[in-house]
């Protein structure tokens, strides 16, 4: 599978955004591109208020040669969320919702969490995705290690002033939980934050694959095989060690 990151710099203009990925993207065939956390917004929270339910639909003018992620702001008739999204070719789907909304960055006053987890398949390969600061909170990627997926997606607007804490918690869920974890972050300042890029794909065995900085604008291209998970899992089968009866 062939896996890009796009660490953008995030405007205020969402087909500014939009653009801009088009033009990143334009030499990239087959690839499942990867894009930060509320690409088209960031959080310009007076610009999400007076977007509409038909935001997402600016996904859309997306190429349809790859298969584009991320998160985007989304508005239906239960709220405001912060939602990942998946373009596939013509098809968009939303199969998550942010569970964790980050205080510092108030979108706890503006968004509404999300209520269920969810896996997909790409490629007949089981994946999964957690936005940001669910990074923080493993039993979330306990659920999907129970699940058997093998590749997480996170895309991130991380502040630079903590952006070694994000390497370190990326790498260690995908250490304990033997899967593919794709971070892709912010990169520069954008409404009044400044994010830390330092995008990366880690491997079941902790090791970064790619080791992007903090550049704006950066794209970077891994090509990932599967059978490094079944190599960590057979190695340390730690799924079969569960104490269930303890701990659930």
């Amino acid at each position: 599978m062939k896996i890009s990151l796009l660490q953008l710099k995030i405007k205020s203009k969402p087909e500014e955004n939009i653009d801009k990925v088009i033009n990143k993207t334009k030499n990239l065939n087959g690839h499942i591109v990867l894009l930060p956390e509320m690409f088209t917004t960031g959080f310009d929270y007076p610009l999400i208020n007076s977007l509409d339910e038909k935001h997402p639909e600016i996904l859309k003018n997306l190429p349809d040669n790859n298969v584009y992620m991320g998160s985007i702001f989304r508005k239906t008739n239960k709220g405001k969320f912060n939602s990942f999204f998946i373009k596939n070719g013509r098809n968009i789907t939303f199969p998550y919702d942010k569970l964790h909304l980050f205080p510092l960055m108030q979108e706890e006053k503006h968004l509404t969490p999300g209520e269920r987890l969810n896996t997909f398949t790409l490629k007949n390969i089981l994946c999964a995705a957690g936005i940001c600061f669910d990074i923080r909170f493993p039993e979330m990627f306990r659920y999907y290690f129970r699940k058997n997926t093998s590749i997480l997606f996170i895309p991130s607007e991380w502040p630079s002033m903590r952006i070694k804490q994000l390497i370190r918690l990326v790498r260690a869920r995908a250490v304990e939980n033997q899967c593919f974890y794709v971070m892709c972050n912010a990169a520069g300042k954008s409404a009044g934050h400044h994010f830390g890029g330092m995008s990366a794909v880690f491997d079941p065995l902790g090791n970064n694959l790619n080791k992007m900085t903090a550049k704006c604008d950066e794209i970077i291209s891994t090509e990932i095989g599967t059978n490094k998970i079944s190599i960590a899992k057979n190695n340390l089968e730690t799924l079969n060690h569960l104490r269930k009866d303890i701990y659930g």
